[in-house]
């Protein structure tokens, strides 16, 4: 059900609907007050005959209610207002019953009844043949597609939910197809636009295009709006387009991502036929690229608040939490493979204080990022250096034994020698069984006598 993929219609809008009304008619008949009936319309069912209510809800998805449920299950299922399953909505309601319409073996919506005394076994008998009348038509009825509006809806769930670029990339190449029946893609993005990702058959191709003629097209929709192929069958050419022509794009759709100062780049959708998108799905594609910019800035937003919650502000180093996360994976893989040794290292500047003290905290900020620059560049390639606070800095790596963890500390302390302050190192060997905090604790105590054995020096137990 996920997607515009599954039930994409219920035959013609009338015929459905018609069909939909005689089922809760046939209800009202039966002495049920409250009946009626949702289909499937994308990822959420939709109202299409009701009876008995002021209100009606729309738009429900899968296990919302009793309704939600027996759509994902294909079960029928009974509840009362005492039951934990219930969603109450109207007053006085004592019993429901929930029955799934199938079209061609898969369910695609419900017939539902509720009553304010408890159905009888005929009602009941009713509720389920009118579900099964339902199925039947359904089954007659001639399938039609989405309307490019509902393939919006059917897809925007996803799409909303990607948690990373190249799964939005893809669900929104995904959903541009289903709107416009262009199966190839590009996503421009910057300035100037360049290739971000591309899809389908003609992806290969639309990648090796130039970047300035892809900066070309991205022009065309730099003030909003899209750019579509137009219904005559031959005309003048936009500037960048022979070269989309020559990757075997004929049928063509551009829609901008975003205007002004806010502008991301812009969606291509391409197509080896002359496919002619109309008004309507040009609409829609709009709708849909409107929808995909708010997510790459909501995804861009976290990413920054994620990096700025790891990240220390003077230095640019990862800090204490993401320190944390990496030392307590280094011990789980440590445990898991025994294949190598963790070693903690922490660096702690000789007579910061004084720094501070006599020449003030700017001065002391650039001390801390000369010493930051010194240590960084010390380190083998991957490491990583971090800063823990004030001027405590430490590192988490794997080594095969003693000699090459002193190396590294050494190698540490000698990079500073020459700078305005000295630094002392105390580093750590993990055992079996060690704690994060357990394991810094022991690099702290070899620091510690480091400093106390004169500084600028290191010591790893």
């Amino acid at each position: 059900m996920e997607g515009a993929q599954g039930w994409l219609g219920h035959g013609s809008e009338p015929e459905t609907v018609a069909a939909c009304n005689a089922a809760v008619a046939t209800l009202g008949a039966a002495g049920i007050p409250l009946a009626s009936v949702y289909l499937q319309s994308g990822s959420s069912l939709r109202c299409y005959a009701i009876a008995g209510y002021r209100q009606l809800f729309d738009g429900i998805g899968p296990d919302v209610g009793v309704i939600g449920r027996v759509w994902v299950s294909g079960v029928a299922t009974s509840v009362t207002s005492e039951s934990p399953a219930y969603r109450a909505a109207v007053p006085g309601v004592l019993d429901e019953l929930c029955v799934p319409v199938f079209r061609h073996g898969e369910c695609v919506g419900v017939v539902n009844a509720e009553s304010s005394v408890e159905l009888t076994a005929l009602q009941r008998s009713e509720v389920v043949a009118a579900a099964a009348a339902l199925s039947i038509t359904l089954d007659e009825l001639a399938p039609v597609s989405l309307t490019p509006a509902q393939c919006v809806l059917a897809h925007a769930p996803g799409i909303v939910e990607s948690g990373e670029p190249n799964e939005l990339s893809s669900r929104l190449f995904a959903a541009a197809a289903d709107i416009s029946g262009l199966t190839s893609g590009m996503l421009l993005l910057g300035e100037p636009a360049q290739c971000a990702a591309v899809s389908g058959p003609l992806g290969p191709a639309l990648a090796r295009i130039p970047s300035a003629s892809l900066a070309e097209v991205d022009d065309w929709v730099r003030a909003g709006g899209s750019s579509r192929t137009a219904p005559t069958p031959s005309g003048q050419q936009l500037h960048g387009q022979q070269e989309l022509l020559d990757a075997g794009a004929v049928g063509l759709a551009v829609v901008g991502l975003g205007t002004g100062t806010e502008r991301l780049g812009s969606l291509l959708l391409a197509g080896p036929d002359r496919t002619v998108v109309d008004r309507e799905t040009a609409e829609a594609l709009e709708l849909l690229a409107a929808l995909a910019v708010t997510t790459l800035r909501q995804t861009d937003t976290m990413d920054r608040l994620r990096h700025a919650a790891s990240t220390d502000p003077l230095t640019g180093l990862g800090n204490r939490n993401a320190f944390y996360d990496l030392l307590g994976r280094h011990l789980w893989h440590a445990q898991e493979r025994r294949s190598a040794s963790v070693v903690l290292l922490v660096v702690d500047l000789d007579s910061f204080k004084a720094v501070n003290d006599t020449h003030g905290h700017a001065a002391g900020d650039q001390v801390l990022l000369e010493v930051c620059g010194r240590l960084s560049a010390s380190l083998r390639d991957g490491d990583q250096l971090f800063r823990l606070g004030g001027d405590e800095f430490a590192t988490v790596f794997s080594v095969h034994d003693k000699e090459e963890a002193d190396l590294i500390a050494a190698r540490l302390v000698g990079s500073c020698r020459g700078a305005t302050c000295t630094v002392s190192v105390g580093g750590a060997f993990a055992v079996d069984g060690d704690e994060r905090v357990e394991l810094l604790a022991r690099a702290d105590q070899a620091l510690y006598a480091a400093k106390g054995a004169g500084r600028d020096r290191w010591l790893v137990l």
